[in-house]
């Protein structure tokens, strides 16, 4: 996974932008988790944005 965050003066949080390897757009709700790649990706995403929810809200 690479990380890119994002810094604007205007935005209450710094969003995050993670790409994931292997992992094509809409993989979150689409991703063939027959592919470990994916799954990973799969799997990550979700942590991740359950992490940005406690943190924010």
């Amino acid at each position: 996974m690479h990380t890119h965050l994002i810094k604007h003066p205007e935005l209450l949080v710094e969003p995050l932008i993670a790409v994931w390897k292997g992992c094509s757009h809409g993989f979150g709700p689409r991703g063939d988790i027959s592919i470990p790649e994916v799954k990973a990706g799969k799997e990550g995403a979700f942590q991740a944005s359950v992490e940005f929810l406690k943190l924010h809200f």
